[in-house]
């Protein structure tokens, strides 16, 4: 392949409609705006808009040249990716989605609570400075939840010209089904990039209905997170369908996966209830009392929402989350068809 001094292949860009991608193998490959675009929209407009694209030879080069010939673009050969998590910077998850997003992604940054900072939701750190070990050039461990994790891992791209392209929120140790989903740190991480103008999934992987440790690197537990997660995220991101407006949240069971299935989250029905337990304790004669929560469950075990039932079956499910905390049903009944009213 013939490279210019300044890094650029000038004989071999991959060509999709009237588009130009330098090659993979091109040294020039990690630049921020290749070939003849001007920013990232026109970049990725293409891919979005046709992502099944051939890939087409440049008439000047030559059968020794690196191109693409008849082989489907990988939409995510120029994708910035940031990775985060609520189970923590050096949690297994993390590191299993490091491993297989590393395989794809052109760009892979990482910045992620320093612990285990599960069910903390929405929480944002308001007010109050946010430490941040710096891991590498592009990882960061943050002293905060998952939401600050993703809001300091954008801003310290910005600050050296870049931008996340997507945010893979996971690989999350346990599932995100049904009554937890509220509480899910992961998807509340996801959604927050999302409100950002920042497209986002969210990994979440069944374990096996017996706990054990986060920091325990189990093959058997992971092994359908490294065989499917990657190929899923990229037939999400080339799927017309996806607006991009909201989150996909992904759940991949421990068993063998019999096949995908979209579905919702709703738990509206079924009444939660948190696995608690009380210690008490004296210490200089001041009686204390503490609370540890464990986990939120159905009280009814045998009542499980649809999508617990179908990761239960051996499924991958996806369900697209919005941002829309309205209850439309209570709404109507006050306002009908109109937009508001005085309420007497």
């Amino acid at each position: 392949m013939a490279v210019s001094a300044m890094g650029k292949c000038t004989c071999c860009p991959v060509v999709i409609g009237s588009q130009r991608f330098p090659h993979p193998s091109c040294p020039a490959r990690n630049t921020p705006k290749p070939c003849c675009f001007t920013d990232k929209a026109e970049r990725y407009a293409t891919m979005f808009s046709n992502p099944g694209a051939l890939a087409k030879k440049k008439k000047d080069c030559t059968e020794n040249d690196l191109c693409y010939t008849g082989e489907f673009f990988d939409v995510a050969v120029w994708m910035r990716v940031l990775l985060t998590n609520d189970d923590g910077f050096d949690s297994v998850g993390m590191r299993v989605l490091r491993g297989i997003v590393s395989e794809s992604f052109t760009e892979v940054w990482v910045s992620a609570p320093t612990h285990d900072r599960s069910a903390a939701s929405k929480s944002l750190s308001v007010r109050t400075p946010i430490k941040v070990r710096t891991v590498s050039a592009q990882e960061f461990a943050v002293y905060g939840t998952p939401v600050d994790s993703v809001v300091v891992g954008i801003h310290e791209m910005i600050k050296v010209g870049k931008q996340p392209d997507l945010v893979i929120s996971g690989i999350n140790y346990g599932a995100n089904t049904g009554p937890v989903v509220p509480y899910s740190g992961t998807i509340a991480a996801a959604r927050a990039a999302s409100r950002m103008g920042i497209t986002a999934i969210a990994i979440s992987q069944e374990y096996n209905g017996k706990r054990c440790e986060n920091n325990v690197n189990d093959e058997a537990l992971w092994k359908n997170s490294r065989k499917s997660a990657l190929a899923l995220v990229k037939r999400l991101l080339c799927d017309t369908r996806w607006d991009r407006k909201c989150v996909m949240s992904v759940n991949i069971p421990c068993s063998d996966v019999q096949g995908v299935r979209f579905t919702g989250h709703d738990s509206s029905n079924i009444k939660w209830e948190p696995c608690v337990e009380r210690h008490e304790s004296t210490s200089d004669d001041v009686h204390q009392v503490s609370y540890t929560i464990h986990d939120v469950r159905s009280s009814n075990g045998n009542c499980r929402s649809y999508d617990t039932q179908l990761l239960g079956q051996g499924y991958i499910v996806v369900t697209p989350v919005g941002s829309d905390v309205t209850d439309h049903a209570t709404l109507d009944r006050y306002c009908g068809s109109q937009r508001c009213i005085q309420y007497t």
